[in-house]
């Protein structure tokens, strides 16, 4: 801008220069006073009189020699150049943004918004928030300020390390406000999901026929925090998205899911805006072998309907919902071609062991009485810590406790190379079996034997087919290693696992 001045008043001085030194229209011998031509008295000078005006000439003054003529309308746009600047800048004060915007029309003001004029920000949001007895912003305004809040809170390229990204919180706030009045049509609210939130899921690239269940992988960011008046009672808006169903293109009965994805804030405290990319949610979708009868093997299209619910964080009352349809192209292969393949590369197993972790086992059983749990309430349990950093492969682990030469099989834990979550850690737990059965007996001999113990030995060994049905498993690590001497933790037995982790026994391959 500055620049921009500047060659104005250089180009405003060259205008000035031209016009006071004119043009050229004639030459000879002119009066410098009246600029009368004295070719007729020209025998008598230097000794003469102008026969115009009078004036007297003598050797020390001389006629000049050209006569020029002045371009006024020269100094008028130099005038107009200089007064230009000092325009805009008066048209930039405060003073007169004050006076003069309120009688602008919404599209102008909304443009100025845009171009980040704080004077017109100010204004826009006295006319977007106003009360109901005053006059409103026009319906093509409101668009355009939701396509343009849609664009500026979406997640730039730049802050895809950190997950940050500063803007003006008042543009969520209108987003806010659009999204109480029911203003944002249906494929906006889908926008904003989908490329603000980023919401999507993952399924499997391929499946086996004889599959029980399959593993979704649901991957959002946290949305927008915004530094909202909340003290004036503004409300907070809850997007509470939801994986609802799972079925196969084209045809009827699909599955019905309960399955609770995650649930985020529109509006929070804190300055500027802070996002959260890739925040993932995981589950288990059971019920899949009914989709699969009677599928011949290749190529075919699951499709995941997912409900997004708005809801007022105050009232906790439903403002608006949809449901979005996302489509998964999965190949459906025999069960021996659905296992991934091993790798058995020693330095990738010294790898793996050496940043695994494996808690102290938890007992859920009263010490005081001789009995465990009732049918189905957890026994005991143990956390497997994967590694915090990226894997390439998935993991796949049966999880056993051994005790001398008796060993009792807990269950199993599995990680994807999707699931870089910041939840390493799984908990395996054993429930206890039913009154009565020949599995309750043995499973409380053994809890006797290690209460008398006091330690454990916990044995991961891998299992590919357990894998089976992930979504981004192709090749699983043969892992296999011993934790010994691993300590116990007693709890009471109606309470669920809770691992604890940072235990780091010795590891052995």
């Amino acid at each position: 801008m500055i620049l921009i001045l500047l060659i104005m008043m250089m180009a405003a001085v060259l205008l000035l220069c031209v016009g006071i030194n004119g043009r050229v229209i004639a030459r000879g011998h002119f009066c410098p006073r009246c600029e009368y031509d004295l070719e007729v008295i020209r025998d008598q000078l230097p000794f003469a009189r102008c026969p115009e005006c009078g004036f007297q000439f003598d050797p020390g003054v001389s006629p000049t020699t050209e006569r020029r003529e002045h371009r006024k309308w020269l100094f008028a746009i130099a005038i107009v150049i200089v007064l230009i600047p000092i325009g805009v800048g008066a048209s930039q004060s405060r003073r007169w943004k004050t006076t003069i915007y309120p009688r602008l029309p919404d599209g102008v003001i909304v443009s100025r918004a845009i171009e980040r004029d704080s004077i017109a920000f100010d204004e826009l949001m006295s006319r977007a928030l106003a009360r109901p007895d005053q006059e409103q912003l026009h319906e093509a305004s409101w668009k355009t300020i939701i396509e343009h809040a849609i664009e500026l809170l979406r997640p730039w390229e730049p802050f895809k390390m950190t997950g940050q990204v500063f803007v003006d919180h008042r543009w969520a706030q209108l987003l806010a406000h659009a999204i109480n009045t029911r203003r944002l049509s249906e494929e906006q609210l889908l926008e904003y999901v989908t490329e603000v939130m980023k919401y999507k899921v993952v399924l499997p690239s391929r499946i086996a026929t004889d599959s029980e269940e399959m593993y979704y992988k649901a991957l959002h960011n946290t949305g927008v925090a915004i530094a909202g008046n909340i003290e004036s009672g503004q409300d907070e808006y809850i997007f509470d998205i939801s994986l609802i169903e799972l079925g196969v293109v084209g045809e009827d009965a699909p599955v019905t899911l309960r399955e609770q994805v995650f649930r985020m804030g529109l509006l929070a405290t804190g300055p500027g805006t802070d996002t959260v990319p890739e925040v993932p949610s995981h589950g288990a979708i059971d019920g899949v072998q009914s989709l699969l009868e009677d599928k011949e093997l290749g190529v075919f299209k699951f499709y995941t309907r997912s409900r997004i619910t708005i809801i007022d964080g105050v009232t906790n009352e439903t403002i608006a919902w949809k449901d979005i349809t996302t489509v998964h192209p999965c190949e459906l292969v025999s069960h021996d071609a659905a296992v991934p393949a091993s790798i058995e590369d020693p330095e990738v197993n010294f790898h793996y062991c050496d940043w695994m972790d494996v808690g102290k086992l938890n007992l859920h059983a009263d010490t005081h009485i001789d009995q465990l749990p009732s049918e189905g309430e957890p026994v005991m349990s143990i956390g497997v810590s994967f590694p915090t950093r990226d894997i390439d492969y998935g993991i796949a682990l049966d999880v056993l406790v051994r005790l001398g030469d008796e060993t009792l099989f807990l269950g199993s834990c599995v990680r994807s190379p999707l699931f870089q979550d910041h939840y390493p850690y799984r908990a395996v737990t054993l429930f206890a079996p039913p009154m009565g059965s020949p599995e309750r007996v043995r499973l409380k001999a053994f809890m006797d034997n290690i209460l008398d113990a006091g330690r454990v030995e916990v044995v991961l060994r891998t299992n590919p087919e357990r894998a089976i049905g992930y979504p981004g498993i192709e090749q699983v690590v043969d892992f296999n290693a011993n934790f010994r001497d691993v300590g116990l933790t007693i709890n009471k037995a109606n309470m669920r696992p809770h691992p604890y982790y940072g235990y780091k026994p010795q590891c052995e391959i």
